[in-house]
């Protein structure tokens, strides 16, 4: 029975790669094969071939000085920090708010077989994502150390014991933010707070202790002391994937405990909470007096309560939106330091490289809100009622994309303008830095409602798989990061040549430009594709 839902499970998370879901036909060997090597492009190509390069100048300058602990200490954190935006966020909804938990209770299936199977398929994932970061880690540290039974043993334990850490904190956020909001009202907006909470606690404690490890080693390196004297808890569980015996099998069996524990603890309260979870309370009767909206409205308004109630929607699809904030206290932080840099062409050309820095990263950021990708296909089987009623279907489709709208382009302008109060010398500058990524917003939201109705999913149990696990999305996600890399690179190769405000505005008027050719070029063939579904 295990085998048979672990089937079952990874079957939902990768039928997009063998199943279209549109015309209910299995793909074609070439088809497959093509998306397939897609994803294979995207996840291991351009994220892991961007880690291998990080890593491969970070690892020789610390084995030469017997550091090799802080190396896998460092890239352990990355790891997780990538498996946590690949799975994190997977299991509260998939295994406490799953569509089918209540067929699977009156089914005569053990408990702890539901909640293994699931668990596992959460570690599939955790494993994927983590992986693109530990196994080039672990190849690399190959590459420029001595290769020895031990250490060879010890990258991959590093692999094996990454993913279960991934496993521990997606199943401990999971738990406590299900145990939390059986109880409590807006359950969405709580799950979201306390997602972010962890997520910012982690940050938090990760990057300070990589901080204070650094400080130590190099006092310590100053001194002439070993820091394995006097930190050598820390430097045992760090130094595990060098092929040391007593940290592989320290950090190894914690690893292990920890995640029989969380197995054990999740299996003992899987059914109370996911009852409680699916329980409906009688709502009290209330008079609202509510304004009459155009069909317009109306239709922006059920994407505003769609993705304002649902936590897992709000924290994979929109949690870029914090970002704009982060960017926009950012910019008065670091200015001081990039004034303080004394390289002649960076002074003579500061202005013009910040705006250009700017823009660039909050594309990049725009590119990680992705609403309107899966909103199609959140439709699910229930699209019927919006195809039934006499509405024309592009105006269904300019009500997604305008909600995405509505809610960055307010985010986006708040960091544009402070980034432009940091590092503008001139007018024309801060229009640049204001409306060029205005104009990238469209381009990018058209592209990714293209996506969202050209690769739409409606048959799904777990709102999860069109939010996280669609094709579409991850297409949209790292094709935006390489739009914003493309876009970018005509000016990195004429800085100093170019003013930033000219090249920005010119492209300005291009991207603005092609967003209304691309609107109505693709308009009658995304209504034509909706309607089909």
């Amino acid at each position: 029975m295990f085998r048979t839902l672990v089937k079952k499970q990874l079957y939902e998370i990768f039928k997009g790669w063998f199943f279209n879901a549109k015309n209910n036909k299995k793909r074609s060997c070439v088809g497959t094969v093509a998306i397939i090597l897609l994803f294979v492009l995207l996840i291991a190509g351009i994220v892991g071939g961007g880690v291998t390069i990080m890593l491969t100048a970070l690892c020789p300058p610390l084995i030469s000085v017997d550091c090799g602990w802080l190396y896998y200490a460092f890239a352990g954190g990355i790891a997780v920090l990538v498996g946590a935006f690949g799975s994190i966020f997977s299991t509260y909804s998939g295994l406490y708010l799953a569509k089918d938990n209540d067929l699977l209770f009156s089914l005569p299936i053990p408990a702890r077989v539901i909640v293994t199977s699931r668990l596992f398929t959460v570690y599939i994932l955790g494993l994927i994502y983590s992986g693109i970061v530990t196994l080039p880690a672990a190849v690399v540290y190959l590459v420029f150390a001595p290769i020895t039974l031990l250490s060879l043993l010890g990258g991959i334990l590093f692999i094996f014991n990454v993913s279960l850490l991934v496993l521990i904190l997606s199943c401990g956020l999971g738990y406590v933010v299900a145990r939390i909001s059986v109880k409590l009202k807006n359950k969405s907006y709580l799950s979201v707070i306390i997602a972010l909470l962890a997520i910012a606690a982690y940050y938090f404690v990760y990057f300070k202790a990589t901080e204070w490890i650094s400080a130590g080693l190099q006092t310590v390196l100053a001194v002439g002391a070993s820091f394995k004297d006097q930190a050598y808890f820390i430097y045992l569980i760090g130094c595990f994937a060098e092929g040391n015996v007593l940290g592989i099998v320290c950090s190894t069996t914690l690893h292990v405990g920890l995640t029989a524990l969380t197995i054990y603890v999740i299996s003992r309260s899987f059914i109370k909470v996911s009852i409680r979870s699916s329980t409906v309370t009688q709502a009290r009767q209330k008079t609202v007096n509510v304004k009459q909206k155009s069909v317009f409205f109306t239709l922006v308004d059920k994407e505003r309560v769609r993705f304002t109630s649902s936590a897992t929607y709000m924290l994979n699809a929109g949690l870029g939106l914090l970002f704009f904030i982060v960017l926009a206290v950012a910019a008065f932080v670091i200015k001081g330091k990039l004034e303080g840099l004394n390289s002649e062409f960076f002074s003579a050309n500061y202005s013009s490289i910040t705006c250009a820095a700017a823009i660039m990263v909050i594309c990049f950021c725009v590119s990680g809100v992705f609403i309107v990708v899966p909103s199609v296909s959140l439709e699910g089987k229930a699209i019927w009622q919006l195809k039934c009623t006499p509405i024309d279907p592009a105006l269904v489709l300019k009500a997604k994309a305008a909600f995405q709208i509505m809610v960055t382009a307010p985010c986006v302008f708040i960091s544009s303008v402070c980034c432009a109060i940091a590092f503008a010398d001139n007018v024309l500058q801060v229009l640049s830095v204001v409306l060029l990524p205005q104009a990238y917003l469209l381009l990018f939201t058209f592209l990714g409602l293209f996506l969202g109705v050209k690769m739409a999913n409606l048959n799904w149990t777990n709102e999860i798989v069109p939010i996280k696990q669609n094709l579409n999305v991850l297409i949209a996600l790292f094709g935006g990061w390489i739009l914003d890399a493309v876009i970018a690179l005509p000016y990195v190769l004429m800085i100093g040549v170019v003013p930033v405000e000219y090249y920005a505005l010119i492209l300005f008027a291009v991207i603005s430009a092609a967003t209304v050719l691309l609107w109505r070029a693709l308009k009658d063939n995304m209504v034509k594709s909706f309607e089909r579904l």
